[in-house]
Parts: structure tokens; sequence; C-alpha cells
């Protein structure tokens, strides 16, 4: 998939509630880029830029399986570089992803990059993971695990 920049890459996908499969992706354009599929991705529309502002990293989504919805973990800031990684902010989307809401920060330490996040449900919980390191460039990385009460990413 192509767009300006470095193009684009990373891809996290989920299946919407139609069968399509929606895609979010990770460039040097200061935003997730978004595509579909129709066809169970072999093909995919050409990807498009989202309201979702982010350096070059990676973004998860995922559907809430209470709820239906989707969340969304990223970076949370206008970079056209990698850095900075901090926020990782959350989202809701109820409408399949044209829209988002319910932004809130899952952290933000302003001397502490904050990516690459994983989420697993368990009941009315959402188990989130995701590594960090100090923006000195240090080479020691620390892991996080922190827990969400569902509700919470709707407050």
């Amino acid at each position: 998939m192509t767009a300006e920049g470095r193009g684009c890459h990373e891809p996290t996908i989920v299946e919407l509630t139609d069968g399509r499969l929606f895609c979010l992706l990770r460039n040097t354009n200061r935003r997730q880029y978004q595509s579909v599929s129709d066809d169970g991705g072999v093909h995919w529309s050409k990807p498009k830029p989202t309201v979702l502002t982010s350096p070059e990293a990676p973004a998860l989504v995922k559907r809430i399986p209470t709820t239906g919805d989707l969340l969304v973990l990223w970076n949370n800031v206008a970079s056209k570089s990698n850095w900075p990684r901090t926020p990782l902010s959350a989202a809701v989307s109820t409408d399949e992803g044209k829209t988002w809401k319910h932004v809130r920060d899952v952290a933000n330490r302003s001397d502490y990059d904050a990516a690459y996040p994983s989420v697993t449900f368990a009941g009315d919980e959402a188990l989130v993971a995701y590594y960090s390191r100090s923006t000195a460039w240090k080479r020691d990385t620390e892991l996080h695990l922190r827990i969400f009460k569902i509700e919470q990413f709707y407050a």
C-alpha cells in the first residue's frame, strides 16, 4: 500500500460487522492511514488519512467483545518522524471506524516513549500491554501491563 513519504506499513486489521476488513497503517504523514478490503484482504482501497494524529508508529485496533465497538490504541501526537511516541492513547469507534471518540491517555510520561500496544479482553476488563523507554535513548526497556475496566474507555 502506498502513500507519500515512506509509504504505509505495519498494519493492524479488524473485521467489520459487514465482513469487510478495516486496516490502520503507520506512515510519515503525521496521521494513521486507513484502508478497507471487500474481498478478504486480496485487494485494498488506496490508503487515506484518518483523524488520528500519529508519528511513524504502529497503532492497534481491536473489537471490544462486550460492546461490539472498535478500540484503537496509538501514539496521539503529530510528528513526521518515529518520535515522540507519547502519549499512548485510546479511542472508541461506535460506527466501525468512521469516527473516534472518548480519547484518553493510557500512558503519558513526557520523558518516556510508550508504543507497540497489545490488548487482551477478559470479561469486563481490557489488559493493555506496551513497552516504554527513556527518551534519553537508554537501552533499557520497560514492559507495562495496565488493566482497565472496559467502561473506562467510554468515560
